[in-house]
């Protein structure tokens, strides 16, 4: 009986095992990680990628992360990102943690930070990123030379500076060395009508957010 009684327990451990499995690959794996929101993930719950002698996570692309030790840490799973949102809800991003995503992920095309507070050290090192093609900063506290810096090293396709309120018209300058660039997020800025002749040799603009800046009907 308690032979019996041991075995059930096993099976049902191993069936616990088995249903995590099939959760995980009904799943979008793309969206993994948004439920790191909802719930605490530690590196335990990631036992199935031994366990099964296999990789799924280097499929991968797309990941959204709060900017926290526990959670940054979860990336060390995620191989092959191309794609990486970070919110500041819980935390800072540290200039050591930005390089080892810049290292780790050379073909990172997409990136985007919000209401995440930088120091100096974070801005620099946050300008060393090359090759992005959408970059959103949405309330970070770059500014103007940091912008200039890494938008030099980007081949941009959409860039969202929404409330980004220190950067001003001279950071915009760098917007004329993006010639492919289709979208362009202003909404909330300093911005001018100065700024906007740095915009003229964009002709490929499909949308274009001016809402609550200081730009006019003549600037346009």
């Amino acid at each position: 009986m308690a032979l019996l009684s041991l075995l059930a327990v096993h099976v049902m451990h191993v069936n616990a095992r088995l249903k995590l499995w099939r959760e995980l690959l009904a799943v979008d794996m793309d969206l993994i990680l948004d439920r790191l929101e909802d719930e605490v993930y530690t590196d335990e719950h990631f036992w199935w990628r031994e366990f099964w002698g296999t990789d799924v996570l280097a499929d991968v692309t797309d990941a959204s992360i709060d900017a926290n030790e526990d959670q940054i840490g979860l990336l060390q799973h995620f191989p092959n990102l191309t794609g990486l949102q970070i919110y500041g809800n819980t935390g800072t991003i540290s200039a050591e943690t930005l390089r080892m995503i810049r290292e780790r992920y050379p073909n990172l095309i997409g990136f985007a930070l919000s209401n995440v507070p930088l120091d100096v050290a974070a801005r620099r090192e946050l300008a060393q990123f090359e090759g992005l093609e959408y970059l959103d900063l949405y309330g970070v506290n770059i500014e103007d030379d940091d912008l200039i810096e890494l938008l030099d090293r980007s081949r941009l396709v959409k860039l969202s500076l929404t409330h980004c309120r220190q950067v001003t018209d001279r950071g915009l300058s760098a917007l004329e060395r993006q010639p492919e660039i289709l979208r362009v997020y202003l909404d909330g800025m300093n911005v001018t009508d100065e700024g906007l002749r740095w915009l003229a040799r964009c002709k490929k603009i499909v949308s274009l957010d001016l809402t609550e800046t200081q730009v006019t009907g003549e600037g346009l």
